[in-house]
């Protein structure tokens, strides 16, 4: 991450004089895949749009879906319902993860080189991320997680900590380097940190991958 911020602040300060003499396009949309790094790993897909507001700066917005931003906590909490059906039950399994659904806006610095196909660029932006806590538990490897409250399997009842959802702000910074590949279609190499204020507490997710999509 040092270094990728590092090459970022090396094209913005060799890039000041060659932006002033390269015209920038209007705006550009794209979708998006990346890989997701945080306490676990996981997908993130999504699109992303942007406009020009001024020389260099654009306007951003993006949605997209994070396969599994799940905390530590929630397996644990979940391995402890596991731990507990097995004293009944036998071949008991798992599975926890939390999916988040997110969106955001933010300002977006780009560095126009002369002669050259490549834009660096930096960005800041704030929204906000749905978290549904996703968890099922399996006996014989059949899922009995809506069934959990019979008497057979000791009438345990999820709490809030494994069900449910909640909507959290979020912010994101990050960079990455767009190329015109050919005409139009645009190539964006990306970086994203975003952290989601989690009611229990703050998730951190990186995301690492590609945009393809046009410049107008």
């Amino acid at each position: 991450m040092r270094l990728f911020l590092a090459v970022l602040a090396g094209s913005l300060a060799l890039g000041g004089v060659a932006s002033a003499q390269t015209s920038m396009d209007a705006g550009y949309v794209e979708v998006v895949a990346q890989s997701a790094l945080g306490n676990v790993t996981s997908q993130s897909y999504g699109v992303e749009g942007g406009f020009t507001i001024r020389p260099n700066i654009q306007v951003f917005v993006e949605v997209g879906q994070t396969k599994n931003v799940a905390p530590s906590t929630l397996g644990a909490a979940a391995q402890l319902i596991a731990g507990g059906l097995g004293q009944t039950q036998s071949n008991v399994g798992y599975t926890a993860k939390e999916p988040a659904t997110f969106g955001d806006v933010g300002v977006r610095y780009v560095v126009h080189m002369a002669n050259s196909a490549a834009q660096p660029y930096v960005l800041a932006g704030v929204g906000a991320a749905r978290l549904k806590r996703d968890v099922a538990f399996t006996v014989g490897g059949t899922d009995v997680t809506a069934n959990l409250a019979q008497d057979q399997y000791g009438n345990i009842t999820l709490g809030s900590d494994l069900s449910g959802s909640e909507t959290k702000a979020m912010f994101v910074l990050g960079g990455g380097l767009a190329w015109a590949a050919w005409q139009r279609l645009n190539l964006d190499f990306q970086f994203r940190y975003g952290r989601i204020m989690a009611a229990d507490a703050g998730i951190n997710v990186i995301r690492a991958g590609i945009g393809i999509g046009v410049r107008f």
